[in-house]
């Protein structure tokens, strides 16, 4: 009777610091899905893990054409990220909260995740160009 009891605790100890640790705070979160910034309306980053950890920069250039700045990403550890590309040269950042900060042209931009979902948009780079092709089309919404 007495080594059933035993089992019984050991059991119940196991499986109460397996659920504690599964529900701890300290959540290593995978970086995914699409993000925006209040203050750069028209730019996006998306990350896309099943895509071998693939990165991609959505904005506009001066003359308002649409630019895409893709490379990689890798986690380095707990929430922290580095981004490797054209634009992003080995830039760190720390993803809580459903965002970060990142820095671009030398000003640090706070990118809100707007879904989990990565959006990949395929036709970005030709965004102007289409609109001057068929501005009638665009102005009813088509």
């Amino acid at each position: 009777m007495k080594k059933l009891n035993t089992k019984k605790i050991l059991i119940t100890f196991i499986l109460v610091f397996l659920t504690s640790s599964c529900n701890s705070p300290n959540k290593t979160f995978l970086l995914r899905g699409t993000f925006l910034c209040n203050e750069l309306p028209f730019e996006s980053i998306v990350f896309d893990p099943e895509n071998d950890y693939t990165f991609y920069y959505y904005y506009e250039d001066l003359q308002g054409n649409g630019k895409l700045d893709k490379g990689n990403y890798l986690r380095k550890k707990e929430s922290q990220y580095n981004i490797q590309s054209s634009i992003f040269n080995k830039v760190k950042f720390t993803y809580k909260n459903s965002g970060f900060k990142v820095m671009i042209n030398e000003k640090t931009y706070y990118f809100k995740q707007i879904d989990v979902k990565p959006y990949i948009q395929t036709n970005y780079e030709s965004r102007k160009f289409d609109y001057e092709k068929n501005p009638q089309a665009y102005a009813k919404g088509i």
